[in-house]
């Protein structure tokens, strides 16, 4: 994997000027409350140049006098107490061999380090001060402070474009990281299946994927799932979980595992019952053909927009189809207004890698990027709410549904359910 992270440093050195120092700084660990913390999740774009999840590391890049690349890397030195409580911090050697980097040094020395190679480098990128993300890093604010005192001429830049523009092309690993983390994300599926059934809780099913993502080594989920039944589908990041599940209900679960830090995403909309009402395999049906039509228009050379554009259109088409508004409404409706906007409030699409909801331009595609396609349809008077997300990845003419074995069409969700829930048997 340290061959990722190699290549990921290389491409940004080729970004960055001569006589210029790249800082990046890792996540930090986020208070909860009284002297407990938050499970600790790197930064994503720390961990696309370095693969460490360990809080209070720090990146350097620089060029030197011969303009050979080199890179530090600095890792924490717990003192006895903090192995005694908290465990096994990486050493010089484990960090070695997770990044492919061979300066390592503990970040006591960073002080006097930085320093003493600032004056043959003019030119600082990294984040700016005023982001917010690492504002309790144990050197951030310090690193900026001391800057300023000690290099006032030196000028600052922010590294996101830099960055933004490498973490969009995903390389062939990334890609086969985000496979696993569907692969396992149709299991936990798989799983609330098995649980599907009148009476049982949202937030009994919502548990069973958190048991599925977090049993194995190196998942957990790319965010908090989704799993709202009935009219509760109806709001897009639904939370609650206190509703109990009605058999003449539909159940819509937008979830996925995260694998090595790569995320999946994906929305499936099923019925409660295991089988579809007439009314429910309309308008399902309605947005699945769309979803379809959509994913077509991923290829190299469109942008979000115009694919926003064109699944609006056919959405509103969609609203008349069903009956929720006339042609003459939507010929008559306010600009400023949209009549769709009431029942597809969202977008069709985001980036989706490191983080779900990932680094990206509204600009033309190119082979290589992954993104979500996800229309949907939400109905508060009919106590329907449907979407249906797939992941994408951008090759060539053809798009390639990276989800493809995660099951949609109603005849094969409908023998889904029963296969899983014949397996329990």
């Amino acid at each position: 994997m340290k061959e990722l992270f190699i290549r990921n440093r290389e491409k940004l050195f080729k970004n960055i000027p001569k006589n210029a120092m790249v800082f990046l700084f890792s996540a930090s660990r986020k208070h909860r409350n009284g002297d407990q913390y938050f499970p600790f999740r790197q930064d994503s774009s720390f961990f696309y140049f370095t693969g460490i999840n360990q809080h209070n590391s720090i990146l350097v890049l620089f060029k030197d006098e011969n303009q050979k690349c080199r890179t530090l890397l600095f890792i924490y030195n717990p003192t006895e107490k903090e192995i005694i409580y908290d465990g096994i911090f990486l050493s010089k050697e484990e960090a070695r061999n997770i990044s492919g980097i061979k300066e390592i040094l503990f970040i006591d020395s960073f002080q006097k380090t930085w320093k003493d190679i600032m004056d043959k480098n003019p030119v600082v990128y990294s984040f700016l001060p005023d982001n917010n993300v690492f504002k309790d890093h144990l050197f951030f604010n310090g690193f900026y402070e001391t800057l300023q005192k000690n290099f006032p001429v030196t000028e600052v830049r922010d590294i996101t474009p830099a960055i933004l523009s490498l973490r969009m092309i995903k390389e062939p690993e990334e890609i086969a990281y985000m496979k696993k983390a569907i692969e396992i994300t149709k299991s936990a599926f798989e799983k609330l299946f098995k649980n599907l059934k009148q009476g049982v809780a949202e937030r009994e099913l919502y548990s069973v994927l958190l048991f599925m993502y977090q049993k194995q080594l190196q998942t957990s989920y790319s965010f908090e799932p989704i799993v709202a039944t009935g009219k509760n589908a109806c709001t897009l990041h639904y939370k609650s979980n206190d509703t109990k599940l009605n058999s003449s209900d539909m159940l819509l679960v937008d979830t996925g595992a995260e694998y090595y830090n790569y995320a999946a995403d994906i929305t499936r909309t099923v019925p409660v019952s295991g089988k579809f009402s007439s009314k429910q395999k309309f308008v399902y049906q309605e947005v699945l053909q769309t979803q379809k039509k959509a994913i077509s228009l991923f290829v190299p050379g469109a942008t979000i927009s115009e694919i926003n554009n064109q699944v609006n259109t056919w959405m509103e088409t969609v609203l008349i189809d069903i009956g929720l508004v006339t042609a003459k409404d939507i010929e008559n409706q306010s600009d400023d207004k949209p009549l769709l906007k009431k029942y597809y409030p969202h977008g069709v699409t985001h980036f989706i890698g490191l983080d779900v909801h990932d680094v990206g331009e509204n600009i033309p595609l190119q082979k290589g990027m992954v993104l979500t396609c996800e229309p949907g349809l939400y109905i508060p008077e009919w106590e329907i709410g449907i979407r249906i997300e797939d992941n994408i990845l951008i090759d060539g003419e053809k798009p390639q549904i990276l989800s493809a074995d995660i099951p949609k069409e109603i005849d094969e969700v409908e023998r889904w359910i029963q296969q899983t829930r014949e397996g329990m048997q």
